[in-house]
C-alpha cells in the first residue's frame, strides 16, 4: 500500500528531480567553484622567480685517468620559478642550487657541454639559464718522482764535501706534457749561507733533461723545500791496510804470513770518520779455504761511510801457506 510520499519511489524521484536541472547551471556552479579555489591557492601561494648565480662543477671525475678539466665560463645565471613556498625554501637556504657538467660527457680533450642545474623539487622549473652550455678542457696528468740537485753559488772546489739535501727526492705532479720533460729539480744556495751549515726551506725549480728550467706554476712539487747541510770540513790520512783473511788452509797446512803492496793508503772523509778508523782500513774477504801453497788475490779496500780513498782503490794481498811441520822460511 503506497502512501504517496516523495520518499517512495527513492533513486527514481532523485533522479527525476536532478534530470530536470539544466545542465548548463550544473556546470556552471562547478566552475565557480573550481575558479574560487584556485583563486585562494593562488593567492595564499603564488608563483614567484629566483635567480642565481653559480659556480659550475664537475660531477664523476674518474680518480683512476688523473686529469685537470677546466670550464669557460665558470659560472651561469639560472633563474627558476614556482610556487612562493618552494622558491622561498632556495631563497632561505634551506635548499642549495648546484649547477654541474659531467665528466664522463667530456669524450675529448676540448669541446661544449650542457649545464644541469639540480636539485629542483616538484613544482619548480628552470625558466633562464645562460649560457646553457660551457665549453670545457681537459688536461691529462701525470706524476713521479725525480732527485733533487743543489748548485752553490758561487761554485765549489772539486776537493770540498757535497752538500747534501733532505729529502733528496720530490714528488712533482701536473701536465702530463710538462712533468714528462722533468728530470730533476733545483736547489740554489748561496756559499755565505752554507757557513751556517743548515738552511732550511730552500725552494725548489724543475729542469729539463738539457738544463732548461721549466714553468714552476704548471706543476706541483712535493715538498716544496727542502733542507741543505754542508758536511763538516773533509780532510785527509794515511791509514794501514788489514786484509781480511777467511777460511782454513787444507788439512795439514797453515797460513805461514800475509804481505799487502801498498801497505798503507790516503782516505779522505770527515775529520770524525777518520779517527773511527783508528789508522786502519780493512780490505773485501780474501779466502783461503782449502788452500795449499804461496797465492796472490786483488782485492778492494773497505772503507766505512764517510772515508773514500784518495787515488787507490785496489790492494795486492799475497798469502803465504805451508804445512804445519815444515819450517817457514
Amino acid at each position: 500500500m503506497t502512501n504517496g510520499s516523495p520518499v517512495a519511489g527513492g533513486d527514481s524521484w532523485f533522479g527525476a528531480r536532478l534530470a530536470s536541472l539544466p545542465i548548463g547551471r550544473v556546470a556552471l556552479a562547478v566552475l565557480v567553484g573550481l575558479g574560487i579555489w584556485l583563486a585562494r591557492t593562488i593567492a595564499d601561494n603564488p608563483v614567484e622567480s629566483y635567480k642565481a648565480t653559480l659556480e659550475v662543477t664537475v660531477r664523476g671525475q674518474d680518480e683512476k685517468v688523473p686529469s685537470e678539466p677546466t670550464l669557460e665560463p665558470s659560472q651561469v645565471t639560472v633563474t627558476i620559478v614556482g610556487q612562493r613556498k618552494n622558491i622561498r625554501a632556495y631563497e632561505d637556504g634551506t635548499l642549495s642550487l648546484r649547477a654541474s657538467v659531467q665528466f664522463d660527457q667530456m669524450t675529448e680533450s676540448t669541446g661544449q657541454i650542457p649545464v644541469e642545474i639540480t636539485p629542483l623539487v616538484e613544482g619548480v622549473r628552470v625558466d633562464t639559464l645562460s649560457p646553457e652550455r660551457v665549453a670545457y678542457t681537459v688536461k691529462a696528468l701525470d706524476v713521479k718522482t725525480v732527485p733533487v740537485n743543489v748548485e752553490v753559488v758561487p761554485q765549489r772546489d772539486p776537493g770540498m764535501p757535497a752538500p747534501i739535501v733532505l729529502p733528496d727526492r720530490v714528488t712533482v705532479r701536473g701536465e702530463k706534457a710538462v712533468v714528462e720533460r722533468i728530470v730533476a729539480v733545483q736547489a740554489f744556495v748561496r756559499e755565505f749561507d752554507l757557513a751556517q751549515r743548515v738552511v732550511d726551506e730552500v725552494g725548489v725549480r724543475p729542469i729539463a733533461a738539457d738544463g732548461s728550467y721549466l714553468p714552476r706554476n704548471r706543476v706541483e712539487i712535493d715538498p716544496q723545500y727542502v733542507m741543505v747541510q754542508l758536511p763538516a770540513q773533509a780532510t785527509s790520512n794515511w791509514v794501514e791496510v788489514r786484509p781480511e783473511i777467511v777460511g782454513e788452509p787444507a788439512e795439514g797446512y797453515e797460513v805461514r804470513g800475509v804481505t799487502v803492496h801498498p801497505q798503507s793508503v790516503e782516505v779522505s772523509g770527515a775529520r770524525t770518520a777518520l779517527e773511527a778508523l783508528g789508522g786502519r782500513i780493512a780490505t773485501d774477504a780474501v779466502e783461503v779455504q782449502g788452500r795449499t801453497g804461496r797465492f796472490q788475490s786483488s782485492v778492494s779496500l773497505r772503507p766505512p761511510e764517510g772515508v773514500v780513498p784518495s787515488d787507490i782503490n785496489t790492494v795486492t794481498v799475497t798469502v803465504d801457506i805451508g804445512p804445519v811441520d815444515e819450517p817457514s822460511g
